[in-house]
Order: structure tokens, then sequence, then C-alpha cells
């Protein structure tokens, strides 16, 4: 080890490649025995049973797809990976764990990649910080013992053996290869001659690997910021009001990158995520501070003993309830504050630290997630483990100051194979917590025994393993402990009454079901209703009420659409399992509307029958060629096909009348018409004053004084102003140019609705659901009919309650 230059020199060189080798070993080691673990918690409703996985084909149109599920763009990467696991893997979880592990190995090398380049970066601005050790690092070593550190720590398990984290996972790799690809150009521009080409070109890779880390996990928005305190402490040499006054483009532009993530990817959900949270925004952000302090002691304390999938923290409700939320805080400020004073002497100790607090901010902050999970530390903890290498690298350099280069070398290398061994070893021990649920969700118990959704999980795997019992006492604690913000109600009630089903016992798994029905509160609603509803179906499948059976998965299925969550295809296949099961045993259904009494509709016309009354019109014209294929005579099929054909058409006329903006804001350049009409329209969404918007659109009313937009416009201004009268005698005339224009009825409804016409509203917005059955709007729509409706029975109930006193005058 060359104490002059700071690099291994002939031979020291190998020993970097023979602990990415020994890295290698020891990954494989640790996770031998994870690659049978079974599905966990997010794994099946994220991609197990996501159809766009499932259906995945190699082609453009399954990629677009890809792109298309409940996570969006933002997780794409990870979704195109199941499902080429799906493929490659033929569903066998091996694959799945496989391919986490390899990611782990990967994101490791990307990791000591990054960390040496930000090595040889320091090294090279060594006459910035004379006074500082580090110019004796080791880059290469130094480097991967950090990486090793962070990929063997058994907190990492929560990232690759729960296989749904390699969300997690594959940011972090992408995240890695931008810095590293970063520093790789920055320190070409900063020392080597110059390069400004070689610079441009690794700027380029790092901003296309920071595209995929976005497309991987949010997580990546913090990079800009970790950008410029590379800037700050490891290239500027003049202070931090110097280097922003220096560099201000550059902190403006990181600065709105990442605001404008929160704002507009976070914030718009944040206030009404903590809805279904069983803790406030103020309660969620005070907690954190203890996290983040349970997080540094896991980080420190490699035990499996203090790891767990699932833990339960105490809320904070002040800073001194309970006091440790307070003396979290001073903690935290004493490594903030000490990590500053050392950005002098030890800017890496400053930027490991730095990169850990400003990598918790997004999912340990105030956004409404769940409080605390390990995989939240992935990424963070690499920045924790760089600054506690630093400072013991320090003091061991201190200590072992007189000593040779050789045997300090020789010394250091054989701690770090121990430590490695160590680490390694803890993380397989505590791989075997998750071979099987029950195994997870009992050291889960015994870490968060008052968790409802710890009860509730551990439920269901004692089920599938057939201990009955003891399922049914957990799924009773679960609904015991449960309060509002925890999905576990619903996960509860599937798991009590199919396991009664599973015990032989359907009429009281059907008497709970309908207590579960009957008393469920309010807030419970989440998808697992959706589970409830297939087990009861299932259930009374079992006992041959076919009738209630396909009530209940027609109910699931609509609940399903309504959600957007990937249960429909099972829905509907059990539908038409159960008509045709039903059929065949000559069940009497109910009757159909639009047969003959006595006539019962193929599993193709009751499919097209249930699509269409649900709304979904495509769906129900498949099923409808379906039948008519079968059976060309289908009156059912042919029935709903007209009926479809018939909506189809009228949306087509609602789509070629347009919009305002589609029609003239999106076209402000066609004519001086199409301009005042944009130019009113923007006036009136920016909230400019009447005066001006009534001067526009006069200039408009003057070029087509009979055009309805116009007067669309005119009553709209009026409303605005509170003059209801006057915009209904506006609307009114032009509904008398233009009764098919259903955007006309639908403004007609809200004035009158404001006047309380209660019934014109209702009749003026019956009447826009005809001519457009497919408005965007509908469930704005939706609701104004339910306002209208809940008014005409106020004023009957008051009505009744009326003419009852004048009885009782009388």
């Amino acid at each position: 080890m060359d104490n002059k230059c700071g690099t291994f020199k002939g031979g020291h060189r190998g020993i970097v490649w023979l602990f990415c080798f020994l890295i290698a070993i020891f990954i494989l080691s640790a996770y031998s025995n994870s690659l049978f673990v079974p599905f966990t918690l997010d794994d099946t409703h994220s991609f197990v049973i996501e159809p766009k996985v499932l259906n995945f084909t190699f082609s453009l149109p399954a990629f677009i797809d890809l792109a298309k599920t409940k996570f969006g763009i933002a997780r794409f990467l990870p979704m195109v990976t199941f499902a080429l696991d799906l493929q490659w893997g033929a569903g066998s979880l091996m694959a799945f764990h496989v391919t986490n592990v390899v990611i782990h190995f990967l994101a490791t090398m990307a990791l000591f990649f990054m960390l040496r380049g930000l090595f040889l970066l320091h090294k090279d601005n060594v006459n910035i910080y004379v006074s500082s050790p580090t110019k004796r690092i080791p880059v290469g070593f130094i480097a991967i013992c950090v990486a090793g550190i962070w990929s063997l720590h058994p907190v990492q398990t929560n990232a690759v053996t729960y296989l749904v984290q390699r969300m997690t996972s594959i940011a972090a790799l992408f995240y890695f290869l931008s810095l590293g690809c970063y520093l790789q150009g920055r320190r070409r521009c900063h020392k080597l001659n110059n390069d400004r080409i070689s610079m441009i070109v690794w700027c380029c890779a790092s901003l296309l690997f920071w595209l995929c880390a976005m497309m991987s996990k949010e997580i990546a928005a913090t990079l800009p910021v970790v950008l410029v305190l590379i800037e700050w402490l490891f290239i500027d040499d003049h202070g931090l009001f110097e280097f922003a006054k220096k560099h201000k483009i550059i902190i403006i532009v990181a600065f709105t990158v990442f605001v404008s993530f929160l704002l507009c990817k976070m914030l718009p959900g944040m206030l009404s995520g903590y809805d279904r949270r069983h803790f406030t925004l103020s309660e969620r952000v005070l907690t954190e501070l203890r996290i983040v302090v349970s997080y540094i002691f896991l980080l420190l304390m490699p035990t499996p003993g203090f790891l767990t999938l699932e833990h339960d923290p105490s809320l904070s409700t002040s800073f001194l309830s309970p006091p440790t939320t307070l003396l979290s805080l001073l903690f935290i400020s004493i490594i903030i504050i000490a990590a500053w004073k050392a950005r002098k002497k030890h800017p890496l100790i400053t930027f490991g630290f730095a990169w850990f607090f400003v990598n918790l901010i997004i999912e340990s902050t105030f956004i409404p997630l769940e409080l605390m999970f390990e995989h939240r530390l992935y990424l963070p903890s690499a920045g924790f483990y760089l600054a506690c290498f630093m400072i013991v690298y320090e003091l061991y350099d201190g200590f072992f100051s007189r000593s040779h280069n050789t045997q300090r070398s020789k010394v250091m290398v054989a701690m770090m194979i121990i430590l490695f061994s160590c680490l390694s070893l803890s993380t397989y021990y505590r791989n075997m917590v998750w071979r099987d649920s029950v195994t997870l969700y009992r050291d889960c118990l015994r870490k968060a025994p008052n968790k409802p959704r710890v009860h509730g999980n551990l439920a269901k795997a004692l089920a599938e393993k057939g201990l009955y019992k003891e399922s049914l006492a957990e799924g009773e604690k679960a609904l015991a402990l449960g309060v509002k913000g925890y999905e576990v109600y619903w996960v509860a009630a599937s798991n009590i009454i199919s396991t009664l089903s599973r015990m032989g016992d359907n009429e009281a798994a059907l008497a709970r079901a309908r207590k579960f029905l009957d008393q469920a509160p309010p807030w419970t609603l989440n998808k697992a209703f959706s589970l409830f509803l297939c087990h009861l179906g299932n259930i009374y499948l079992q006992e041959k009420n076919y009738q209630a059976a396909i009530e209940n998965y027609v109910r699931g299925l609509k609940f399903c659409l309504d959600y957007d969550i990937p249960y429909a295809s099972t829905f509907e296949g059990n539908i038409i399992g159960v008509w045709n099961e039903g059929l065949k045993d000559g069940y009497a259904f109910k009757p159909t509307a639009g047969l003959p009494e006595g006539v019962v509709p193929t599993a193709n016309e009751k499919m097209a029958e249930i699509f269409f009354a649900l709304n979904q019109d495509e769906r129900a014209l498949e099923y409808c060629r379906k039948s008519l294929l079968e059976n060309p005579s289908s009156v059912l099929g042919r029935l709903i096909k007209d009926k479809i054909e018939k909506i189809q058409l009228a949306n087509a006329v609602q789509r070629q009348k347009g919009t305002i903006k589609s029609k003239y804001f999106k076209h402000p350049l066609a004519g001086k018409f199409n301009f005042y009409m944009a130019v009113s329209y923007a006036l009136m969404k920016v909230g400019c004053r009447n005066s001006l918007v009534e001067y526009v659109i006069h200039k408009a009313e003057r070029i087509r004084p009979d055009n309805v937009d116009v007067s669309l416009l005119k009553s709209w201004l009026l409303f605005k102003n509170c003059s209801f009268t006057a915009a209904v005698n506006e609307i009114d005339r032009a509904i008398a140019r233009d009764r098919d224009y259903a955007q006309l009825w639908i403004n007609r409804g809200i004035y009158v609705l404001a006047e309380h016409k209660d019934l014109e509203a209702l009749a003026a917005f019956n009447r826009a659901m005809e001519l457009y059955p497919a408005y965007p709007h509908a469930k704005k729509l939706e609701a104004m009919i339910m306002t209208a409706e809940k008014g005409l029975t106020e004023k009957v109930s008051t009505r009744n309650s009326c003419s009852i006193k004048g009885v009782h005058n009388g």
C-alpha cells in the first residue's frame, strides 16, 4: 500500500479483485437459503397477479403496457424484470430470487465504482484539504470494504429477500452508476487536462442512469442534491456561500428538480393520504425522529434479533410524549453539527452522513407512507457506512501510524475478511426466518405483538398450513387490535370465513360474513374487500347457492374495476364457471330482463349483460360477439350489442361537438373567433376580473352571435357572479339552438341546483347522461345527481312532516 499516492501498486491491486470475488461468494452464501422464500405482503398484488405481467410477451405493446400498471412509469423497469423472470423462470420462485440476488451484487459493484470515483476526486483535490490524513487513502481497498459491509449487512434482506423491494435495489443500482459516471466526468474536467469531450460523454451516461433510477423508484429524486454536495465538498475551495454564488445555476436546477418532484408527484395526495392512516402529519414527523435513531441502531448492530419485516413504533404526539422524541432530535442534531464541523478536514465523513439523511427525506419525513420499513435503509445506508468506515479508518490510521505499511495492510485485510464472514453468517441466519410465512410472521409477532396486520397475516399463514384453530384465534386478535388506517379488517374477516369453511362449517362462515358486512366501519374499505367477496362467493358456491355466489362475484368484479384492483379477471372467470355449473345442475337463476320467461342466457350472454351494467362497453361487446358466434339468433347478445352501438354513436356525436378547451384553447390561431374564445377561457380559469372577461367574450360574440359556446361562457361568468337566474336564461337560449349538446344540459343542471331547484337539476343531469353516456367527468356528474336526489328527499321529508303537523293541528 503506497502511503504517498494512496493507490494500490502491483500485487496490491489484486487484493481489490480478490475482495470483489470474496464478496460475490459471501453474497451467494448469505442468500443461498432464500431462493425458495414464498411471496410476502405486497408481492402478490404488485406483480404476482398483475395482468400486464402475467400476459407479457416480447412485443413493443407489451412493454408499453408495463408502464401502465398502478405504479406507472415510476416503477417501469422493475415491472419489466418481473415480467422477464416470469418468462424465463416459468413462474418459479427461484427465478425471482436469483434475479434479486444478482441485482444486489451488481448494486454492490456499482457502489464500489461510485466510491472509487469519489475517493479519486477527493485525492485530486488534496491541495484544498492539506490537513486531512485521508490523502493516504488506499482508494480501491477502502471502496470495496465499504461496499462489502453495505452488501452483506443483514438489514439488506428486506430489500433482497423481499421480492417486490427489487424496486429499491434497482433504483439504488442506477443511482450509484449515475453518480459514478458523474464523478468520472467531473474528475476528467477538473484535473485530467480539462478533457471536456470525455466529461460530456460521462455526464450523458450519468443522466441516462438517473432516468433509469427514476423509472425504478421515486427515491432517486434526491440525486441532484447529492451532486450539489459533491461539488461543494470536493470541488469548491472557497466556502459554502462563495460556492452558492459561483454555482447558483446548478443549485437552482437541483433545487427546482427536487422541489418539483415533491410538489407534483407527492403533494397532491399527501394530505388526503393521511385520511387512511392511523397517524397525523405532525405525529408522523415527530415519530420519524425516533425511527431514524432506530435505523442508526440497526445499522450499527447487525444482529438478526433486532431485525423484522414489521415494526410497530409507538406514536410521538409531542417532543415530550414520549421524551425519547426530544432526545432523538438532539442526537440527530449532534450528528449533523459534528458532520458540519468536520467538512473541511474530513469531507468524506460529512458527505457520508449528509447522504444518509438526504436519502431518508422522501420516505422518512412528511409523506404519508407507513412509518417504518427496513428496506428504506438500502440506499441511505451506503452513505452511513462510508462515514462510519472513514471514522474507524482515521482512528486506525492514527493508532497504527508508526507501524510498517505491510503489517498494517495485512491486519486490515484480515479484519475485513473476518467482518465479511460474520456479516454473511448473520444474513444467512436472518434469511432462515424468511423460509416460510409462518416462521416469518411469528418472528414479526415476537417483535411487534400489538400490530394488527401481523396477526392477520399470521392467521392466513396458519390456515394455509392447516392450523385452523390457531388461525381463528389470530384473526380475532387482528380484529380486536384493528384501528383506523390499518388494512386489517377485511383481511382478518376473509381469513376467518375461509377458515370456518375449511373446517366444514359453512353455516357459521356465512353468519360471520353477514355480521362482518353489517358491522364494517366505513374506513375499512380497501383492496382486501375484494378478497372477502371472493371467499364469500366460494362459500355460497359450496352450498350450491349459485345466485348468491354470482351476486358476490359481480360485486367483487365491480369493486375491482372501480378501484383498479388486479383481481377482476379472477372474478370474471369465477362468474363464468359458476354460471355454467348452475346451468348444468338445472339451477333456477333470477329471470333476465329482455328475455322471455323461462329462457336462461348462456355464460357469454350473462357476461355481456354484467359488463354492460358495469359500463364496461368494450368487454360487453366482446361477449356479445362470442354469444352471436355460438348462436347467431342470440336475443340478449343482439339486444346489448345494439344498445352499446347506440351509446357509442351518442358518445361519438358529443366528442365531435368537443369542449371549449379542445375547440378553442388548443387552437387559438385558427381565426379571430378561436382566439377570443381561447383568451376568455384562459382569463376565466386564472380568475381575472369580470370586466376584462366580458369584453373578450363580447368581441367573440360580435363575430358569431349565434354560437352556443359563447352563451356557454357568458352563462358560466354570470353563474360565478351569483346571477343564477340570468345564467339559466342564457343557457336556455343556447339549448334552444342546440338541444343535443350535453355540456349545455350539465351547466343548466349546475345553475338550477344552485337555486335549489332539485327536480329541474335532476332532469338536466339525466338528459346529459342520455346524450353523453361516456362523459369524461361522470363521477362528478354522479355526485351532483346524488346532491339533487338528496335535496328532493329532504324536501319530501319536510313536506310530509308539515302535513303530519297539519293533521295534528287540525
